[in-house]
């Protein structure tokens, strides 16, 4: 499980600043985990519109939301193929 800190980045370009835990999925490009920040201010109708999450270490995640609240959300994601490229954001180290 990898964790840190990024920015929630909403289909309108509003970002949040956010934690995250990640574990990634060994049959891809695929991770699941959670986002917590305080996403009060989000619309739940922007969870279903393309909303992407970059990390601390300049990847980005495209996110598709399973469940939320005012904290925190969960999601299954897959690796923007614009994000920028280098060693798995999951290896050891």
């Amino acid at each position: 499980m990898k964790s840190g800190q990024g920015r929630l980045i909403l289909r309108d370009g509003t970002d949040l600043p956010i934690a995250y835990r990640l574990v990634h999925n060994e049959y891809g490009s695929w991770c699941s985990g959670t986002l917590i920040g305080d996403i009060r201010s989000v619309d739940p109708g922007s969870f279903s519109l393309g909303m992407r999450a970059q990390l601390g270490n300049g990847h980005e995640i495209v996110l598709l939301v399973t469940a939320y609240s005012d904290r925190h959300l969960s999601f299954v994601a897959k690796f923007d193929g614009s994000a920028a490229h280098g060693p798995s954001v999951f290896a050891p180290g």
